[in-house]
């Protein structure tokens, strides 16, 4: 599913594995296809009380990521927005 999807949303927070392989995955994919840059949206929640839970690879540090410590008012917003202008829906 992941070579098929036009958007990968990855949560970073709580440090799955699984997502940064999932992400790895994508970056590989868009490198292989000639992109400059992968289909991705990474967010991370700052609220998470434990430090360790909310650390970001070396790897990824530099990539744009929504950080948000209250979801309704930060981050539902720019979700939408990023969503929005990735499929270019009108407003």
């Amino acid at each position: 599913m992941l070579s098929d999807c036009g958007l990968l949303i990855g949560n970073l927070t709580y440090c799955n594995p699984n997502v940064y392989h999932e992400i790895g995955f994508v970056m590989g994919k868009a490198r292989a296809e000639g992109k400059d840059v992968p289909n991705m949206l990474l967010f991370l929640d700052e609220s998470v009380t434990d430090e360790k839970e909310k650390f970001v690879g070396f790897n990824l540090r530099g990539i744009k990521q929504l950080r948000f410590t209250q979801p309704e008012i930060e981050f539902v917003p720019a979700l939408k927005e990023n969503l929005e202008r990735f499929f270019k829906l009108a407003v």
